[in-house]
């Protein structure tokens, strides 16, 4: 068991443009607090490495918070959907969730997704990319951070 999170610096980018094509959520420089994150990988490995979730061992569980501060909108944009990638390639191409948040405020406001999610060979091996559309329009975000608690795993 553990958790982490882990807050942009917002500086490269400083800002996400989203829109109806798949965008890969970035985090540069990131902080927060890594002092609870397992034991086995406490000192060798984050949670969050290379803008991936990593997994520590197969048969894991997770949940994932991302909040990420919504700008600006235009063109319609009424939701943001957040897919959840192993497949290791630039764009998805092997989903094990997907989860979506409604943005119809007006910006600037936080936007909150959260999604369970387990760790099986391909994630271990490619680690989990987060990659963000728009139902229509665009949308762009500035703060963003990542919460990763492990929740339970096979052992």
């Amino acid at each position: 068991h553990g958790w982490a999170t882990y807050i942009d610096s917002e500086t490269n980018p400083a800002t996400i443009d989203i829109t109806t094509t798949d965008t890969k959520l970035l985090l540069d420089g990131t902080s927060g607090i890594n002092t609870y994150i397992p034991l086995e990988i406490r000192g060798i490995q984050e949670l969050w490495e290379n803008d991936k979730i990593k997994a520590v061992s197969i048969g894991d569980s997770y949940a994932v918070r991302i909040n990420v501060t919504v700008t600006a909108k235009g063109g319609g944009a009424n939701v943001i959907y957040f897919n959840f990638d192993i497949g290791g390639g630039i764009t998805p191409s092997l989903s094990i969730g997907e989860t979506s948040v409604s943005i119809l405020k007006t910006a600037p406001f936080t936007a909150t997704a959260m999604i369970h999610l387990y760790s099986l060979d391909t994630f271990i091996a490619n680690g989990c990319q987060v990659f963000m559309h728009t139902d229509t329009g665009t949308a762009t975000i500035s703060a963003r951070n990542v919460y990763i608690e492990r929740s339970g795993n096979s052992n």
